[in-house]
């Protein structure tokens, strides 16, 4: 059995199935079913030209500060558990 699915919280199980599989909420893949071109698939947080809303934009490099708020929520927690994962915050 794959370790997310052990998650107790069925919401976040939910939400990183999606992620694992691609089929995510942002606009890379909402828009790409209407036919919006990848380069006008804008990231509705930071709202910055020509960054696409991906989840590798969302999930560590959006200025926004809500999401900065939340990544450094989660960085914080990850890290007290398992301090070893340090020198991967640090690329």
């Amino acid at each position: 059995m794959r370790e997310y699915l052990r998650i107790s919280y069925a919401r976040t199980r939910k939400d990183l199935a999606r992620l694992f599989s691609g089929v995510s909420p942002y606009a890379i893949e909402k828009l790409r079913s209407r036919g919006i071109p990848r380069a006008r698939r804008i990231c509705r947080f930071c709202r910055a030209r020509e960054v696409v809303e991906d989840e590798h934009h969302i999930l560590f490099k959006c200025p926004d500060p809500t999401l900065q708020a939340a990544r450094t929520s989660f960085y914080t927690t990850v890290f007290a558990i398992e301090p070893g994962l340090l020198h991967l915050r640090r690329r």
